[in-house]
């Protein structure tokens, strides 16, 4: 027979409510693939909350609950307390006797206040702490979990206001986080190559006939206990998104050289090598089932220079769709046969390395050409090693070249003296149909001798009287 709470006791009760302690308020929280819920719309069912009592309550004290975001809840008409035997987050060594049904007095959607209605128990001890109240049944909205989660907020009051069962206690019950990591290319799997300039910078120091870039894929990632679900029934699907293809881009100048990916073949544009990956259709893949790597392959085919020095840089994009589980309440998505997919940056300008020359590199970053202006470059080798000469240059309007200064000209820096290579100069960069064009220029000088040895001076000289000298990246501590 239940023992009814009588007079005395709620008066014990209320010498008891005094005694304030923090509720344990305990959330399997809800983490959802922001890529599973994109483009979505609706909600899905918020996680059980299970509240602990940390203090004595009698009939009459307050609970006030609230739900962040713009989420709406139809509050429940009553809540029931279990004692500590009808709840497995309890210690049963403490568990309490009392049960107790809390009902509700006013909400407005986001918050609710409830008030204790009754208590029971089965034997003479009428005791609350480690009671349990549990809220479960409402439903959040996707907005709000992609904006910034969901939150749920607990306190304990008297019928005054005054505080009681410690403060308020707060819980995220739905949160979201990207679905899959970031890609990373490590120092060992990036370009490195030294490019030969006694070779005409056609080949690789050392005879090696190949550079590899190695770009390992953004992992799948996996919370504890699995992504959220539309509900939280174990046998319905988790909410996430799933990858058609994994995209694979490496961006560099590969001229002169042929490119391949993962044994593919493939042709450079505008300076990108773009690899695609698409699940379910490679060989040995199921839907869904990303690669663990991109292979990028350069090798020199000796036809031309190459471009160098160089920084190689890479992008990974992750193609994807996360069309509507059966049975979801969720509508929305972003179906397989749509244009675009979704879009997940697997990594931007990723670090894959560079190229060198074996040689002085001297860049100047500013030099004129036009009516009344005459240029002033020379070249000090301090060294015993001659060495021959190369420039790369481009102007203000993008335009760009590359000359042999020694082969074409006949011109070298030579050991031991100063040697002027103004006129050679402006042949490279003058001499062809489009001249007029260029005002202003800037240059790399290389040199193929020892870098200590190397000094290049770079000025001009507007109508023979008004000299300005160039600060060339010698002085600026910049190679």
């Amino acid at each position: 027979m239940s023992f009814k709470k009588t007079t005395l006791a709620l008066a014990l009760a209320s010498v008891c409510s005094a005694a304030i302690a923090t509720p344990t308020v305990t959330v399997p929280n809800s983490t959802f693939s922001k890529q599973g819920l994109e483009q979505k719309a609706g909600t899905v069912e918020g996680a059980t909350v299970e509240i602990k009592h940390g203090a004595a309550l009698q009939v009459g004290d307050r609970m006030l609950v609230e739900i962040s975001g713009n989420t709406t809840v139809t509050w429940p008409i009553t809540v029931d307390m279990l004692s500590g035997d009808d709840t497995s987050v309890t210690d049963p060594a403490t568990d309490a006797s009392a049960t107790g049904v809390w009902g509700l007095l006013d909400s407005d959607g986001a918050t609710a206040t409830y008030r204790l209605t009754n208590l029971e128990t089965a034997g003479d001890v009428l005791n609350t702490v480690n009671s349990v109240t549990k809220f479960a049944g409402y439903d959040v909205d996707v907005v709000d979990i992609l904006a910034s989660g969901v939150n749920f907020s607990v306190d304990f009051k008297l019928a005054d206001g005054t505080n009681v069962d410690g403060d308020k206690v707060t819980k995220p019950v739905a949160s979201s986080q990207d679905q899959f990591g970031g890609s990373t290319i490590a120092g060992v799997d990036k370009a490195n190559e030294v490019v030969d300039i006694e070779a005409e910078r056609k080949t690789f120091v050392g005879g090696s006939t190949q550079d590899v870039v190695t770009i390992t894929a953004a992992a799948e990632l996996t919370p504890a206990g699995g992504w959220g679900k539309q509900n939280q029934l174990p046998t319905t699907e988790e909410e996430v998104a799933t990858v058609k293809n994994q995209v694979f881009t490496l961006k560099g100048d590969f001229t002169s050289t042929t490119v391949t990916a993962n044994g593919v073949t493939i042709t450079p544009v505008d300076g990108k090598a773009v690899y695609t990956y698409v699940t379910g259709s490679d060989a040995g893949s199921a839907i869904g089932d990303l690669t663990t790597t991109a292979q990028f392959v350069i090798t020199p085919t000796g036809a031309a220079a190459l471009k160098a020095p160089q920084s190689f840089t890479a992008d990974v994009v992750y193609e994807y769709y996360n069309t509507v589980i059966a049975g979801s309440a969720l509508t929305g998505g972003i179906a397989s046969s749509d244009t675009p997919l979704g879009m997940f940056d697997a990594g931007t300008n990723l670090d894959a390395g560079e190229w060198t020359l074996n040689g002085s590199i001297v860049h100047v970053p500013y030099m004129p050409y036009g009516p009344g202006i005459s240029q002033i470059v020379y070249v000090d080798n301090k060294g015993t090693q001659d060495g021959s000469i190369f420039v790369d240059w481009y102007d203000e309007d993008g335009m760009s070249g590359t000359c042999d200064l020694t082969t074409d000209y006949g011109v070298a820096a030579t050991a031991g003296t100063v040697t002027k290579f103004t006129a050679e100069l402006k042949s490279c960069i003058l001499g062809d149909a489009t001249s007029e064009a260029k005002n202003k220029v800037a240059f790399t000088v290389t040199v193929n001798s020892p870098e200590d040895d190397i000094t290049v001076y770079s000025a001009y000289n507007v109508n023979g009287s008004d000299r300005g000298m160039v600060n060339n990246s010698q002085y600026k501590g910049v190679k």
